[in-house]
């Protein structure tokens, strides 16, 4: 009768975390045992399995077994690594025995961390990773944070809709993401400020230009309508970042968002946009006046343009 073989150690489909491994095998009688690596890729998205030659384990002879093994590759979602082992008795009946486990020793890459349609109080943060994982967001008025947001599907790409903010505020950020096997990466602390938001509702005369002051952000419109609009409701936010999902390439003084009702909107015939700045507001961004420019967001092609200046 051939001996009866048991893996003790790695256990079945285990997830390593290290390159290494005891490998573990007993059996009911005294033999000699032998084991291959082999690595296996799931044959529904391609590949097959690969192992190296038998090789005798380092203690072996009686029904105790061990051998070390190094230098295990980590294992992609799609596959899995295998330890087979083949032991004989004295008599040269042999019997085998194998057992499957992953191997993955490193944690998600976390990239293209950012916040996007940010207004006076709400804002979206996405993040992408390299593989399947988790994510975890944290925020808060400081690098404490205090505030946590958690999605707990594996996949590549986590973003959160945070509501509730206060106006013309600056937050903390930062992001974490764990795969299948627990291994987690954590970014850097990020920083978004909400804008500073200010309303204006009256009636806009027609044929008549209406200049219309927003103290609270600095700008001011003037409005011309083809006809009059009672009740019209214009809300201005200014702020540093970008009330859409993309962002200047650029040093930026600021974003003006302008949001206006329907019937006034399908009424304007022209509106001037003057947007006013210090010296001290110049000096922060790193911008000269020299060089200062306005760019529209155009949403047909999702990118900003910049307006022509002669």
């Amino acid at each position: 009768m051939p001996p009866t073989i048991n893996i003790t150690s790695p256990a079945s489909n285990s997830n390593l975390t290290a390159n290494s491994v005891w490998l573990n095998v007993s059996s009911d009688e005294n033999a000699v045992c032998a084991y291959s690596l082999i690595g296996c890729t799931l044959f529904d998205v391609g590949g097959g399995c690969g192992g190296t030659v038998p090789r005798n384990m380092s203690t072996t002879g009686t029904t105790s077994h061990s051998q070390f093994v190094t230098d295990l590759s980590d294992t992609a979602f799609n596959q899995y690594n295998m330890f087979s082992v083949e032991c004989a008795d004295l008599a040269s009946n042999s019997n085998r025995n194998s057992v499957k486990f992953h191997v993955d020793t490193q944690a998600p890459a976390i990239h293209k961390v950012r916040s996007v349609f940010v207004t006076n109080s709400s804002v979206r943060i996405k993040w992408a990773v390299s593989e399947p994982s988790n994510g975890t967001l944290e925020f808060g008025l400081n690098t404490s944070y205090g505030y946590t947001a958690v999605d707990q599907f594996y996949t590549y790409v986590h973003e959160f809709d945070l509501t509730g903010l206060q106006q013309g505020t600056a937050y903390h950020y930062r992001v974490r993401s764990s795969d299948y096997f627990g291994n987690e990466n954590v970014s850097t602390d990020y920083i978004f400020t909400t804008s500073t938001s200010e309303n204006f509702k009256q009636t806009i005369p027609a044929n008549e230009t209406t200049t219309i002051n927003f103290s609270v952000v600095n700008v001011t419109l003037g409005v011309l309508a083809e006809g009059a609009v009672g009740d019209a409701e214009i809300n201005i936010s200014a702020g540093k970042d970008s009330p859409t999902n993309v962002s200047l390439n650029v040093n930026q003084l600021k974003y003006i968002d302008v949001k206006t009702t329907a019937e006034l909107s399908s009424a304007l015939t022209s509106v001037i946009l003057k947007i006013y700045y210090t010296d001290s507001e110049l000096s922060e961004a790193n911008i000269s006046e020299s060089t200062l420019t306005i760019y529209w967001f155009n949403e047909s092609l999702s990118d900003w343009i910049r307006l022509n200046t002669s």
